[in-house]
């Protein structure tokens, strides 16, 4: 009961139930928002039982009560059975791996409400987690169809289910786009999930409250993002998701206003925009700030989520720059953020939810470093680093299979630094064929087209073929532009067009050092030096190599300094340079049986 005899050990539990309320620990999937068909005094009993326990963090002995409710013979009357199948479903989910069994038990209780005077939320909460239970088991195509299920409820005209408002309708028609758009993203079907979010846009626009209204839009923008969209559709949105901020409190939507400032990071990032980067990074931060002073719990993402991403993107914006130290400090403190948020999931009653998140920031941090590494040609650790990544895959292929591809393009560009040309080239053909977005495939085809230039032996033709569909491909607003054009500049260095590659690589440089990408910065400056020396121009092609040197020592880039160090050694520190490179490599052998 909830009588005073109870009082004592309510207050003395008040700080864990607290704390298990800001977890989610003591979620109800009510049947009513009123009060409903009384239970019998037992249910009611062993319904506050299996509550006080999931508050005390002894998921078992609470799926011991309500499995006493769903046993019992003769049944219970069916509005008691379907709230505790749903509860019971939510322990199974949260506490152990038996998805098959908490969908069982979902099913049964979708059927039995549908039956019964129960509330929307009831519904809804249901088909949401019948919805997590099938992705759980792989049934792709039964979780579209209760997604569906879900969305044509909410839409309907009437508003049949007892205390349904048309506010509540819209906030789960949202919740159900959000599932769905998840769904068709994880199966590859980026630009369809991105369709149907606009589609939800638009449906919500005038009608949900301001917030609802800027989840819808922020979830349009991460979607614009994963199908490679950075054009002025993406540009757009990001104005229609400042709009959308502006139109609410500000001190509610800390949490949202982050994740949009650190989306529009990741734009920024992406199109090579190193202002607009720096920008959106300090407006993140300071909402990331402000959440950590109210110390407001994240409603929308999980614990330290924000700030992890935050470090991730802060780390590469260094990296651009040239501040290794600074990258690696924001590298360290992602891992260490995620080294705690993964020490603390058995405490966590909503940690099975979490566990794909984490996951997929330490794929996301780790890969960050190798391409760190292979830009300083520490062959070594990326190799690790690398090893690590496919471990990563291995461990969790329901959540991280689809990076996969990512793998092989770091495997790739590992073995194209090595010299081992004829594996670098069938990696990254495997990385073409298996990318699921369009960016992780553009970016295999860049590297292709970069090698086969490096390798030479092509017919003519093939190569101009090969060049013009990378250039075809990326757009100068693109970040990769200047790497795409520095093909063009090889193909046409190779053809004996002087005037030409002068022009292109003259380009290569201007949009590089636009762009901030310092290495492909160094090694066009490079290729002009060497477009000037065959012209005569010994004094220009001096200077040009000095810069070369300079940009590609203060990126770390060795590479590109011997190359530079070849042309030009006035110190004597060729020797020198060429045993830390034949030292940071190691024998090739090595390299190939990794």
């Amino acid at each position: 009961g909830e009588g005073g005899g109870n009082r004592s050990n309510i207050e003395t539990s008040e700080v864990e139930r607290s704390i298990a309320m800001r977890s989610g620990a003591v979620d109800w999937v009510c049947l009513s928002q009123e009060e409903g068909p009384e239970k019998p005094e037992e249910v009611v009993a062993l319904f506050h039982l299996s509550r006080d326990f999931a508050l005390k963090l002894l998921p078992l002995q609470a799926v011991k009560c309500l499995e006493a409710v769903v046993q019992k013979q003769p049944p219970y009357l069916p509005h008691v059975e379907a709230e505790a199948r749903a509860n019971l479903a939510v322990l199974l989910l949260r506490h152990t791996r038996n998805a098959r069994e908490a969908k069982a038990h979902l099913e049964r209780a979708l059927r039995q409400a549908e039956q019964l005077p129960v509330s929307l939320a009831f519904v809804c909460k249901v088909i949401s987690l019948l919805s997590t239970c099938l992705g759980k088991l792989g049934s792709g195509v039964q979780q579209r169809q209760v997604l569906a299920k879900g969305l044509d409820l909410v839409l309907r005209d009437r508003l049949e289910y007892e205390g349904a408002t048309e506010e509540e309708k819209v906030r789960w028609y949202l919740v159900f786009q959000a599932h769905l758009a998840g769904v068709l993203v994880r199966d590859g079907e980026r630009e369809v999930a991105l369709e149907m979010a606009l589609e939800a846009r638009a449906e919500v626009e005038n009608k949900a409250t301001t917030l609802a209204q800027l989840q819808a839009n922020l979830t349009v923008l991460q979607l614009m993002l994963a199908a490679g969209c950075h054009d002025e559709r993406a540009a757009d949105q990001v104005s229609r998701c400042e709009a959308a901020i502006g139109l609410c409190d500000a001190t509610e939507v800390l949490e949202s206003a982050a994740y949009f400032h650190l989306l529009r990071s990741l734009l920024e990032l992406r199109v090579g925009r190193q202002d607009g980067l720096r920008s959106a990074l300090s407006e993140a931060a300071r909402a990331i700030t402000g959440l950590m002073e109210r110390a407001a719990t994240a409603r929308l993402l999980p614990p330290d989520f924000l700030e992890i991403l935050y470090d991730l993107l802060a780390s590469q914006y260094h990296r651009l720059g040239g501040d290794y130290a600074e990258e690696k400090s924001r590298i360290q403190q992602a891992h260490a953020l995620i080294r705690k948020q993964s020490a603390m999931m058995g405490s966590d009653p909503r940690s099975a939810e979490f566990e794909p998140y984490y996951q997929l920031l330490t794929f996301l941090v780790v890969e960050s470093e190798v391409v760190s590494l292979l830009t300083r040609g520490m062959i070594r650790e990326a190799m690790k680093c690398v090893l690590r990544l496919a471990s990563l895959v291995d461990g969790s292929p329901d959540h991280l299979g689809p990076l996969e591809p990512s793998v092989h393009l770091l495997l790739g560009s590992l073995s194209t630094i090595c010299g081992n040309f004829e594996s670098a080239e069938r990696i990254l053909n495997v990385a073409m064929a298996t990318a699921s977005d369009d960016r992780s495939r553009d970016l295999a085809k860049l590297q292709l087209c970069l090698l086969e230039l490096e390798r030479g032996g092509q017919p003519a033709g093939d190569a101009a073929d090969r060049v013009e569909e990378v250039r075809s491909t990326f757009a100068e607003r693109d970040s990769a532009y200047p790497a795409a054009l520095l093909c063009d500049v090889t193909l046409s260095e190779r053809r004996g067009d002087t005037a030409p590659a002068k022009r292109k690589v003259q380009e290569v440089i201007k949009t590089a050092n636009e762009k901030g990408d310092r290495q492909v910065l160094a090694l066009g400056l490079m290729e002009y030096a060497r477009i000037l020396m065959r012209e005569g121009d010994t004094t220009l092609s001096k200077q040009v190599v000095d810069s070369a040197k300079g940009m590609a020592t203060h990126v770390k880039h060795l590479p590109t300094l011997i190359s530079a160090l070849r042309v030009s050694d006035q110190g004597g520190i060729l020797p020198a340079v060429l045993d830390k490179w034949d030292a940071m490599v190691g024998e090739r052998g090595e390299v190939q049986r990794w």
